[in-house]
């Protein structure tokens, strides 16, 4: 699948993340992380965040040696987990894959060639069916994207939701360094305003409860921190379709008071 075909080149000062969503349940990265200083050991790591009860993860690293691709590119092996068309596995879960949408680019072409960091939906909306730490899946709806560049935005919000007619929302604010704050709906620019637990974007409302957050930290290439805050069982106002679960992202540089970060 070319939307998720490896674009790290070798060269130092990279990341790149391929992430997996059963809805409402279960958050799965796939991480390659390359330090800006080539003294530094890079590594790629296997993140799985459960919201089947309060929200926990874990995370299992490995030498950037553990990490294997084709001459293409994809698919992608890391230790022991992998990620494939059709299938992502890994210690504790086994999954098969089912694209319902076709790839897409949620941002606006103008935006593309000046963002550090670019996304790709390769499967913005699919079926799973599987098992997840003992947890049966059977036809789940989730999402699938690849993440890849050389800096994370400033801060950012995001928020995801799919239906099972291959339909689907895909929402972002962010605020890259060197440029204002932008955001994004349906390939197109729009207006919003972000608060930890609430935003408003064009005319979608997202919302959860503090509780429902899981809280990480991303680093750059350079290894400056960015604390995220993810939850997936966040109501989204839909337009036409009423209020419905969605995965909700949000990340900033410093620490949000009184949330935990697990990770």
């Amino acid at each position: 699948m070319r939307e998720n075909a490896l674009r790290w080149d070798g060269r130092p000062g990279w990341y790149e993340v391929w992430y997996l969503i059963v809805a409402g349940r279960f958050w799965l990265r796939y991480t390659l992380h390359v330090p800006a200083d080539p003294a530094e050991e890079g590594e790629v790591a296997l993140w799985v965040a459960s919201f089947d009860g309060p929200p926990t993860v874990r995370k299992e690293t490995f030498p950037l040696d553990a990490f294997r691709t084709t001459g293409t590119g994809w698919p992608v092996e890391l230790g022991p987990a992998s990620l494939a068309d059709g299938r992502a596995t890994g210690p504790g879960f086994e999954l098969e894959l089912r694209a319902l949408a076709p790839p897409a680019d949620p941002l606006p072409r103008s935006v593309r060639r000046l963002a550090r960091t670019r996304v790709l939906l390769a499967q913005p909306v699919l079926e799973l069916s599987g098992t997840i730490d003992g947890v049966e899946l059977d036809r789940a709806l989730g999402t699938q994207a690849h993440v890849f560049g050389t800096r994370h935005a400033e801060r950012f919000a995001w928020a995801h939701a799919g239906a099972a007619d291959g339909r689907y929302v895909e929402l972002l604010t962010a605020k890259a360094k060197g440029l204002p704050e932008l955001s994004f709906c349906e390939g197109r620019f729009v207006r919003a305003t972000v608060e930890p637990c609430t935003w408003r974007i064009g005319g979608y409302r997202v919302e959860a409860d503090p509780a429902d957050f899981l809280g990480v930290t991303y680093r750059d290439p350079d290894g400056t921190p960015l604390y995220c805050y993810h939850a997936e069982r966040a109501r989204l106002f839909w337009p036409g379709r009423g209020t419905v679960e969605a995965a909700f992202e949000v990340a900033t540089r410093a620490k949000l008071p009184g949330w935990t970060v697990s990770l």
